[in-house]
């Protein structure tokens, strides 16, 4: 099997600093009607114009983006459904090659994010310290002297931030030793979620995992203290797989092999079977069973394949059967390019 540092890189698939951040004197986003979302839009023209001082951004409102461009965004984690559904006064100011999006008048204000791709917490935060600065120099940002950013949720009071890393952990789920390990994590002040954060599932093997409180810490230690908690995780995971390879590998590899020819051959493919499909062929790779030539180009495969993006690569309305033959056929040619 592979060594801690590539297994490392296996597993962690992205990772995630978000900073939520509210304006003295401007309404509740929660409260936010015809009427005040004028002043909500205004608001969201500022912010556009301050962080437009540090880079180059876009500024889109939820009133003017298709539910279908909206589904994409949310998918890929740069927006919230919370924040699709303010369509008085929601925004979204974004730099996608970055990985930079500050949603606008979401639960908070301000809530800014910076997805990288692998393990890289720490520069992840400084991308968006860039653009939390210029915002606290320009901005009325609410701030307690004892409590530090003032924030819709308790638990994000504090230095407003949540560090996380999404995980693939196939082996720790079929041994059946997530929840033991979400419980260590929970003890230790982390939470263990599904892929799109809380109250949702778990998406073909793929937990998030973050702080659960902000207060108390600086942002170094939030990160510090997450980064342990994901080296926890990649251990478990690689014991996992051990003792995994130890059972019926022969059935295992039948499994993998099986989902892999119907990535390759199927002439249709839903969104669903198209996960778990995915998920046992990562698993494959990791395991030797199955050779890669580009595992991060295999990786973006979950975000190409879903619905939204597929519908908008055609640019015209499909059927639900029309759509599932043209995920297969995505499918099929971008295996060709990813793997060996």
């Amino acid at each position: 099997m592979a060594s801690s540092s590539v297994l490392k890189n296996d597993i962690v698939i992205s990772t995630r600093i978000r900073l939520a951040r509210n304006v003295e004197g401007l309404v509740s986003p929660n409260y936010m009607n015809e009427v005040s979302g004028g002043e909500g839009k205004r608001f969201a023209e500022r912010v556009y114009e301050v962080v437009s001082e540090v880079g180059e951004f876009e500024l889109m409102y939820m009133s003017g983006i298709s539910d279908l461009y909206c589904r994409a965004l949310t998918d890929r984690h740069f927006i919230s459904s919370a924040l699709v559904r303010n369509k008085v006064a929601g925004a979204v100011i974004m730099n996608e090659e970055e990985g930079l999006s500050v949603m606008v008048n979401e639960e908070d204000h301000l809530r800014l994010q910076c997805i990288l791709e692998g393990m890289r917490l720490s520069e992840a935060y400084e991308k968006l310290n860039v653009i939390d600065d210029v915002l606290i120099g320009n901005l009325n940002i609410a701030y307690d002297r004892r409590y530090g950013f003032v924030t819709s949720c308790l638990t994000n009071i504090g230095t407003g931030m949540r560090a996380s890393a999404m995980l693939f952990l196939p082996a720790l789920t079929i041994m059946g030793y997530i929840d033991e390990n979400a419980k260590l994590l929970g003890s230790r002040g982390f939470e263990m979620r599904g892929t799109y954060g809380e109250g949702s599932e778990t998406v073909g093997f793929m937990y998030q995992v973050s702080n659960r409180i902000s207060i108390g810490k600086t942002e170094k230690e939030i990160i510090s203290d997450v980064e342990d908690a994901v080296d926890t995780l990649v251990i478990a995971e690689e014991n996992a797989r051990t003792e995994l390879l130890k059972g019926s590998v022969a059935e295992l590899k039948d499994t993998i092999m099986r989902s892999l020819g119907v990535m390759k051959f199927a002439y249709m493919m839903s969104e669903d079977e198209f996960i778990k499909r995915f998920c046992y062929v990562k698993l494959g790779i990791a395991l030797g069973f199955v050779s890669v030539a580009d595992l991060r180009g295999f990786d973006k495969l979950p975000d190409e394949s879903r619905d939204a993006p597929l519908l908008m690569m055609t640019d015209r309305d499909m059927t639900e059967k029309e759509l599932m033959i043209f995920r297969a056929e995505f499918v099929k040619n971008r295996l060709k390019s990813v793997l060996m």
